[in-house]
């Protein structure tokens, strides 16, 4: 993530066990999924698989047996290039992509499709 990052309004919390799934990331294992994720030092990063580049940070805490999302970042270069798309619209996105990807669960919060994914 580059030093130029915009902070996401986004906070969620997650029970143990999707902790857990969220810290197994995501490999991509064929051209069409665009993402690949990973959890290092309470950070899940999410990278597009073709180009590397990083889009979202994402730093956790624990709190009362949850893990709670503590800050969410965009990379700033990227919210230049999407310059119509709400920040509220990127905190969906990645939640969308928490969701699918990682807890292989429909998800609950935008009706993005696999588009993005």
């Amino acid at each position: 993530m580059p030093q130029d990052k915009v902070i996401l309004p986004i906070k969620q919390k997650y029970s143990k066990e999707e902790y857990n799934k969220l810290k197994q990331g995501f490999i991509p294992k064929v051209m069409e999924e665009k993402w690949f994720i990973y959890f290092e030092e309470q950070k899940l990063y999410f990278h597009r698989s073709w180009t590397g580049l990083c889009v979202y940070e994402l730093n956790f805490i624990k709190d009362n047996g949850k893990y709670i999302i503590s800050k969410g970042y965009l990379n700033g270069k990227i919210a230049e290039q999407r310059d119509s798309m709400s920040l509220k619209e990127e905190v969906n996105i990645v939640l969308s992509l928490i969701y699918i990807l990682l807890l292989n669960e429909d998800d609950p919060h935008t009706d993005l499709g696999m588009s993005f994914v």
